[in-house]
């Protein structure tokens, strides 16, 4: 101990650490910390922690309801924000909300996603849903399992071309709310573009399997899919043409 602790630690020896030292004759003794001081240094370091901790609460609250979709739409609601979320409809299905992209569509229920992304240089997101182990109690759930769908728009087309692409004309939705739109079958991928008030915006189911055409395969989800979707009443339409 005594030197060559010395040169290992390049300080004091390891057996100072704990407190300062005396002898007294043959016998080593040692002197403790006040323990009030350790009191109140515990004090103010709580207090730090505290102060930072309801600080920085406003701002961590935001980018998780960011991140997740937990965000309630701002008035604004036809911004190109990170904001969206999944609301139960029923047994089978869930509703996602989108508000940065203005409408709401149903997807399988026991499919979802931990996270979005941004694309088209940060003009726009998607989220890709898939399974991640729900529990499947129906022969309609354990088909939602296999299948990935997902949902993109932008405001600005850049590297990522969502915008109609060719296909089959069509009306999605339902009722008065129906919109045109353009269905593709790519086998294994069925997708439906369209522009809404500005916005482009692309949906895809995909079977994840070249043997089973999506359409084929999984058309009564596909279906549900198409006749589900529903813009946002009462917005008005941006003035971006990510399209042309």
């Amino acid at each position: 101990m005594g030197d060559d602790e010395e040169r290992l630690f390049g300080q004091r020896p390891l057996s100072a650490l704990s407190g300062e030292h005396r002898r007294e004759g043959e016998r080593v003794t040692h002197r403790r910390p006040h323990a009030p001081g350790i009191v109140a240094l515990a004090l103010i370091a709580a207090g730090l922690i505290v102060a930072l901790t309801l600080l920085l609460a406003p701002a961590t609250t935001s980018m998780l309801a960011e991140l997740f979709g937990t965000a309630h739409p701002s008035a604004a609601a036809n911004a190109a924000t990170v904001d969206a979320a999944l609301t139960p409809a029923s047994a089978n299905w869930y509703t996602f909300t989108s508000w940065g992209g203005g409408f709401r569509v149903d997807v399988p229920g026991v499919i979802g996603s931990s996270h979005g992304y941004f694309i088209d240089d940060g003009n726009g997101q998607g989220v890709d849903m898939y399974y991640l182990g729900a529990t499947i109690s129906s022969p309609l759930q354990q088909r939602e399992a296999r299948i990935w769908v997902s949902i993109r728009y932008a405001t600005k087309i850049t590297n990522d071309n969502i915008c109609p692409q060719g296909g089959v004309a069509v009306m999605i939705g339902s009722g008065k709310a129906r919109v045109p739109a353009w269905v593709r079958d790519e086998g294994r991928i069925a997708a439906v573009n369209l522009v809404l008030n500005g916005v482009a915006i692309e949906i895809t189911l995909d079977s994840r399997d070249d043997s089973q055409p999506a359409l084929a395969v999984y058309g009564d989800i596909w279906r549900h899919i198409l006749a589900s979707f529903t813009p946002f009443a009462g917005l008005s339409r941006l003035s971006t043409h990510p399209c042309g």
